[in-house]
């Protein structure tokens, strides 16, 4: 859950143009550095900016994005009803928000074009914990401690 919503908090940040990214912690890296790292995974992270930023997303939608992303497909819930109905309540605030924000009003198929990145945005979360998981069992770098406490749950492998 907490991978999808940082993805999503990334891929909001990514700027198309800028060469460099900047992160919630204040480092800087060249987006090339970034992508020796991390390959197509992170190929697909600007792939998904960049539809993001076409679509002009505005903050509201951007919240409602990211809120959906914690709860899109998520399997091995106690109570998947209570995530399904969260889930339909963040699709009628974000399908309110298309309709009555005169900015959004004026964007074609708004609310479509948002719902159509989440499975994307699911995959590259998907594939972000993989790539975590590969690395903490190599030895490379030790998994932070939500990751650790993340993978009993959340990594369908």
């Amino acid at each position: 859950m907490l991978m999808s919503l940082k993805l999503t908090l990334i891929l909001f940040r990514i700027h198309g143009d800028d060469p460099k990214l900047v992160f919630c912690n204040g480092i800087v890296l060249h987006k090339n550095q970034v992508r020796s790292s991390f390959g197509d995974w992170f190929n697909g992270i600007l792939e998904l900016s960049r539809n993001l930023h076409q679509i002009e997303l505005d903050v509201s939608a951007f919240s409602c994005l990211a809120a959906l992303s914690l709860v899109y497909e998520r399997h091995g819930l106690t109570e998947p009803k209570k995530a399904e109905n969260l889930k339909a309540k963040l699709i009628n605030t974000l399908r309110d928000h298309v309709t009555f924000h005169p900015e959004a009003q004026r964007k074609p198929q708004y609310l479509s074009r948002i719902l159509d990145r989440l499975p994307q945005l699911r995959s590259l979360s998907v594939q972000a914990l993989q790539r975590i998981f590969y690395l903490k069992l190599e030895g490379l770098v030790p998994a932070p401690p939500q990751i650790e406490r993340m993978f009993a749950s959340s990594i369908p492998f």
